[in-house]
């Protein structure tokens, strides 16, 4: 259901790999990722995907408001290109939709709200 508006309004061709995507970012709230890495894994699983794809589904994901991604804070744009982000989900109550079993996010889900408020408060987080 939550994905179903993101395949619709953006025409997405590749499911599962969007799905993985946001599987991936919802199962490790406030985690570190790279879309390199995420390509990789795909293609091990026998999920051939370019990263222009997942780079694209990921700013799908930023529109349907699903995630919320932040890269390193720093005045390199190199560094901010090359180093991993972070990725946290628009409503915490997520989290433990996508908790595995016997996992508390405590220290993920307090990040989240915070980050979700000081957005809110109209705070630079990116």
């Amino acid at each position: 259901m939550l994905l179903r508006d993101v395949i619709e309004r953006f025409d997405v061709t590749n499911t599962p790999a969007l799905m993985w995507l946001a599987r991936a970012l919802l199962t490790a709230p406030g985690g570190r990722f790279t879309i390199t890495k995420s390509r990789d894994t795909l293609r091990s699983q026998g999920e051939p995907v370019a990263e222009e794809t997942l780079e694209a589904y990921l700013v799908h994901l930023d529109d349907a408001f699903v995630v919320r991604t932040i890269a390193m804070k720093t005045t390199s744009e190199r560094q901010r290109m090359v180093n991993p982000r972070n990725g946290y989900p628009i409503d915490p109550a997520l989290i433990s939709l996508y908790a595995r079993l016997g996992r508390t996010y405590r220290g993920a889900s307090l990040e989240t709200v915070v980050l979700l408020e000081l957005e809110r408060r109209g705070y630079e987080t990116t």
